[in-house]
């Protein structure tokens, strides 16, 4: 049994949005312990430890230049 095309037209870009949301949150999960184990984590937890900031703000920076290397 075949749908009609406006009903394959209506769900095809829900289907990609909704494949694309589900390949990134996988690709998140597995690799969810490479920063530890390549221990990134560690480097960044011995040079931030000294600040004086909360954690939010060394995330914000980092997600700022993530955001302005995307644009460019």
């Amino acid at each position: 049994m075949t749908s009609p095309p406006e009903v394959d037209d209506s769900y095809s870009p829900a289907v990609r949005a909704a494949a694309t949301v589900l390949l990134v949150i996988g690709v998140g999960g597995a690799f969810e312990n490479a920063p530890v184990e390549a221990g990134t984590s560690d480097c960044v937890k011995d040079v931030t430890d000294s600040w004086s900031l909360s954690t939010l703000v060394p995330a914000g920076l980092v997600a700022a230049v993530f955001r302005v290397a995307r644009v460019r």
